[in-house]
């Protein structure tokens, strides 16, 4: 049966509810009254309440110190309610909180379904010029008479029991409603838990992208492992999304490193002795510091190095490194001196040892990719690219990059979006060199969704009121 329910309560605290009343009334398919109930809570509240508050409509202070507890309330309710009940709420907020509510009695909400009616009656106003949405302003414009005060729970339910009477919407159209939200939201979870770059129904006659909207709303949705797949089932691309076949496969070619210029070269070897010192390292039997001091000294792209405590930095190579901890790295020696430090005498570092080039700690080569692996990729970021002779051009929402797709390993180039008269490209090559697209790709991202989240802290700092003295 459905049940229109409402739920008054006070806020005392941050997530704390504390309910004074609550209505529900069992109707029929018309919304015609076949049972209501409606009892107020005992305020449990420290010290007296505010019973002006409008979650006391209705009744005097004597009606809710006189008014069981909670507990007993909720205890009343659950088993006033049938199994076939759907409980229907004018908006989510009495919902979120009616779900919330937990006593020893009650671990948990009823195993009912539970609505929602504004989705559906927000169009029915609009079509009959009603802009309002709170359900005793709507039987106003409606020229209705409903039962006062307002925030009364009994009072509330008798109103929106009115207003669905007047406005003719049945309760088959709600239930309709939470089969498709049902539907949308399994497929929602069918296309994130799945790999599939394309999609579409059992009986329909097109296809879709992963991304497109209509694939949610789609009965007995099936995957389809590439564009040429889909096509050769007899079903042609969505014209909304437009899936496009993917651009044709080219292998990354690979340059030999004996041929490598010397600081790519460099930078090889330091990546591959990085690795080999921290896969024979004793990790399980070394301190956390041990451990710390470790990963930085087999930083790739470090040069220099200094301790907590003394004022000097030094190379690897140099023997007072021998039992130095809580050490700091430096990629270039302009940084270690900026930091304060000052050069060794014995090891006497100097520019030309600066790192040009360097290698993430994890870069590691995959076979068989090729431009289609760095296309989904971007698909899935929602990232707009495009092959242009030996680059892969893809634009994030804060500057545009270049990958050499003829170079390995692979070279990247920076594009700010900012440019000036006499740059107006304003190409950079970055520090870091790549073993596999998939590496260059996550570098990528990583670089410019952590600018964007410090750009968003900035701004909200900037429009955050300042106090008053």
């Amino acid at each position: 049966m459905n049940v229109l329910m409402d739920l008054e309560w006070l806020c005392v605290g941050r997530g704390l509810f504390l309910p004074t009343q609550i209505a529900a009334l069992r109707a029929g398919e018309d919304w015609q009254t076949l049972d209501l109930f409606f009892s107020r809570v005992r305020p449990e509240c420290a010290g007296v309440p505010d019973w002006t508050h409008v979650a006391f409509s209705g009744g005097g202070p004597e009606d809710f110190l006189n008014a069981p507890a909670l507990s007993q309330v909720l205890r009343n309710f659950r088993s006033w309610l049938r199994e076939d009940d759907e409980l229907y709420w004018w908006t989510r907020k009495p919902s979120a909180v009616f779900g919330r509510l937990r006593t020893p009695s009650w671990e948990k909400p009823p195993a009912v379904p539970q609505r929602i009616l504004l989705d559906d009656v927000r169009p029915v106003l609009a079509a009959k010029g009603v802009a309002q949405e709170n359900p005793y302003k709507i039987a106003a414009a409606l020229g209705l008479d409903v039962p006062a005060p307002a925030h009364c729970s009994e009072h509330d339910v008798r109103t929106v029991q009115a207003v669905l009477q007047t406005l003719e919407i049945p309760p088959e159209r709600f239930r309709e409603r939470a089969k498709k939200d049902a539907k949308r939201k399994r497929n929602r979870e069918l296309v994130e838990h799945s790999q599939y770059p394309f999609f579409y129904a059992k009986t329909s006659a097109v296809f879709h992208r992963r991304d497109c909207p209509r694939v949610l709303s789609a009965n007995a949705v099936l995957g389809g492992v590439s564009y040429d797949a889909c096509v050769k089932t007899g079903r042609r691309p969505c014209k909304f999304c437009k899936p496009v076949p993917p651009p044709p496969k080219i292998d990354v070619p690979v340059r030999p490193e004996k041929n490598l210029p010397d600081p790519e070269r460099r930078a090889v070897q330091r990546l591959k002795q990085s690795q080999k010192e921290r896969d024979s390292a004793p990790l399980d039997s070394m301190t956390v510091q041990e451990r710390a001091d470790l990963y930085t000294l087999t930083q790739p792209r470090y040069a220099f190095w200094a301790a907590a405590g003394y004022q000097t930095f030094h190379l690897r190579s140099c023997r007072k490194m021998k039992g130095l901890s809580n050490l700091k790295g430096f990629s270039r020696f302009r940084d270690a001196v900026r930091a304060g430090y000052t050069p060794c005498k014995l090891c006497k570092p100097t520019k030309k040892q600066d790192v040009v080039y360097s290698f993430p700690i994890t870069s590691r080569k995959r076979n068989g990719e090729s431009i289609q692996d760095l296309a989904e990729l971007c698909e899935a970021s929602q990232f707009t690219y495009s092959v242009e002779g030996p680059y892969f051009i893809l634009r994030t929402p804060l500057g545009r990059w270049r990958i050499h797709l003829d170079s390995s390993p692979i070279v990247l180039d920076h594009i700010n979006l900012t440019t000036t008269p006499d740059h107006p490209n304003c190409y950079h090559r970055q520090p870091r060199l790549f073993l596999s697209l998939t590496d260059t790709f996550d570098y990528i991202k990583r670089h410019d969704m952590e600018r964007l989240d410090t750009d968003q802290k900035r701004k909200k700092l900037k429009t955050r009121p300042r106090r008053k003295k």
